[in-house]
């Protein structure tokens, strides 16, 4: 394996990259300190990874024809624009326009005895490193300036798209539970969540394997295949920070959740 492809992907996101999500990041921070809504950051999560992919997809957004110099280019930048419409309309939408303040956010700020905006300054900031690292298979998408198709983008296109159409499905299904039901205190338990509590975070992790998948390039696979490390790093914010302060969450305020947990996997929703 080529560690100087991995060393010039992470210098490229750190160096390059986090300093535009930083200035994204403190934008966003004021905005959703101004709103009294830290739910923002989610919204933001996903502006961040738009921006990777179009800064280094238009050679630090100095021509936005690269974009679309060939149809794997232009197909690879339509799913990343699909996903950023998709998933940021939605928390757009549902968290911040209607509005809804995410009460983990704020228990997560009382648990840790520092100045609020302090605490949601660093969450911010914080958040905009994490997102170059889990970005790191939109560097070698669009650092790929060959339009020739194999078998690992057609794979990675369908895991994406699957992804994609998932994680879509799991949003409406559990926003509409929360329109329609009479007791705050029962758990959704149906469609995708039947049988996973986190069907929406398990098409997530899809749609960015299948991003990572996409970038491998068969004739370069040592030096391209570091791509499935941002995957892997967001299992591992998804299965040690997300899912275990939500499950706190939800055993204090769901009568049932102890219940929906011994019955039911974690991510595996099939």
């Amino acid at each position: 394996m080529k560690l100087d492809s991995l060393i010039s992907a992470l210098k490229h996101l750190l160096f390059q990259q986090v300093p535009k999500l930083a200035i994204t990041e403190a934008i966003f921070w004021l905005i959703a300190m101004k709103i009294d809504n830290p739910a923002l950051v989610d919204v933001c999560w996903v502006v961040n990874h738009f921006i990777i992919g179009a800064s280094i997809g238009t050679n630090n957004f100095s021509d936005p024809s690269l974009l679309f110099r060939g149809t794997k280019t232009a197909l690879n930048f339509t799913l990343l624009a699909l996903w950023t419409l998709r998933l940021g309309g939605y928390l757009l939408t549902t968290r911040i326009i209607k509005p809804y303040v995410d009460p983990r956010y704020k228990d997560l700020a009382a648990k840790y005895k520092i100045n609020k905006l302090g605490y949601f300054f660093i969450q911010f900031q914080f958040q905009g490193i994490l997102s170059a690292l889990t970005g790191i298979p939109l560097y070698y998408l669009f650092t790929d300036t060959s339009q020739e198709f194999t078998w690992t983008n057609y794979l990675g296109i369908s895991l994406a798209l699957t992804g994609l159409i998932g994680e879509a499905i799991a949003d409406h299904q559990l926003y509409q539970f929360k329109q329609k039901r009479k007791d705050n205190k029962e758990s959704f338990r149906g469609g995708l969540f039947k049988k996973s509590r986190h069907p929406n975070l398990f098409f997530e992790l899809v749609f960015w394997s299948g991003m990572a998948v996409n970038a491998i390039d068969i004739n370069n696979i040592g030096g391209t295949i570091y791509g499935l490390l941002g995957p892997f790093l967001l299992w591992g914010i998804m299965n040690f920070v997300t899912i275990p302060v939500t499950t706190a969450h939800m055993k204090k305020t769901k009568t049932d959740f102890n219940q929906y947990i011994q019955e039911t996997n974690k991510f595996w929703p099939f």
